[in-house]
């Protein structure tokens, strides 16, 4: 089996190191001249040094998937990175301006990163487990176009709100937030998904997002109406699917949604509609 996989990726060569890192694989690296890198430990890649990256100054792509590694410092040698997707333990601070052409980035928190705010060109930003209670310095990325936040005790969505670019927003398990508060102001959002977010009782501000075209709703308990849903004349996907309940069981504005391709919920006795009367609209088990 073949240490190194080498494929064609969207910047050039990308390598994926299926085998414990011995440092005779790096003039493999050099010499194919790759422009993304994958550690992943769940294809293979086994190491604790990545100083070797300073090799591979030119890599506009990197990816880490290693719970275990705890020194990532070398990561600060990559000035040209465009994306990055890190998920790690480790306990050492990123240094964002180390990055100034990052567009993309996956991010598995570290406590002192706060310099990832300064990163004022992001299009698409995952982060894990942000610690912070307060989501403004996220209102400084106003080219993101993506945004997903998971697994944090912020305690509002204020800061999301101001990014008026904002196309794609994944929330999940923000067991503070109570409300959607102004997220009507999200004009350009096409995807929204909200999980396990159980302190929402209300998404009537959602009926605002005119432009609208996939909504899931999972696992977030009771949900008091979806009156008004009918206004999302651009919505191709629904699901309402797990613990979440309409609570007032009427399911009659779906119908109104012309466009609408494909759907998903739990049968409940007071609901007006079973999933089964969508017929091939219907997806799930």
């Amino acid at each position: 089996m073949s240490e190194i996989d080498f494929e064609q990726g969207k910047f050039g060569v990308k390598a994926t190191i299926k085998t414990k890192w011995k440092d005779s694989l790096i003039d493999l690296l050099v010499n194919r001249d790759i422009r993304e890198l994958e550690l992943n430990i769940g294809k293979g890649w086994r190491g604790k040094n990545i100083e070797f990256l300073k090799e591979l100054p030119h890599l506009r792509s990197l990816v880490i998937g290693d719970l275990t590694l705890e020194l990532i410092e070398p990561i600060h040698y990559l000035h040209e990175l465009i994306e990055l997707e890190l998920e790690t333990y480790s306990d050492s601070p990123v240094n964002f301006n180390a990055f100034p052409k990052l567009t993309s980035c996956w991010f598995e928190w570290i406590k002192g990163s706060d310099s990832l705010f300064d990163c004022r060109n992001l299009k698409s930003l995952g982060v894990n487990n942000y610690k912070k209670k307060s989501s403004e310095p996220f209102s400084r990325l106003m080219k993101l176009e993506q945004l997903a936040l998971l697994n944090s005790p912020v305690e509002d969505l204020a800061g999301l709100y101001e990014l008026k670019n904002l196309k794609e927003l994944r929330i999940a398990r923000l067991s503070k937030i109570t409300d959607l508060g102004q997220i009507s102001l999200l004009k350009e959002l096409k995807i929204l998904d909200i999980g396990t977010c159980k302190g929402i009782r209300s998404v009537s501000e959602v009926f605002f997002l005119g432009k609208l075209k996939a909504l899931f709703l999972s696992n977030i308990g009771d949900i008091e109406t979806l009156r008004g849903i009918e206004s999302l004349t651009e919505l191709e996907q629904l699901i309402f699917d797990e613990s979440t309940n309409i609570v007032d069981g009427d399911l009659s504005p779906i119908l109104s949604l012309k466009r609408l391709k494909k759907i998903s919920f739990q049968n409940r006795r007071h609901y007006t509609h079973r999933r089964e009367d969508f017929e091939k609209l219907y997806f799930g088990s």
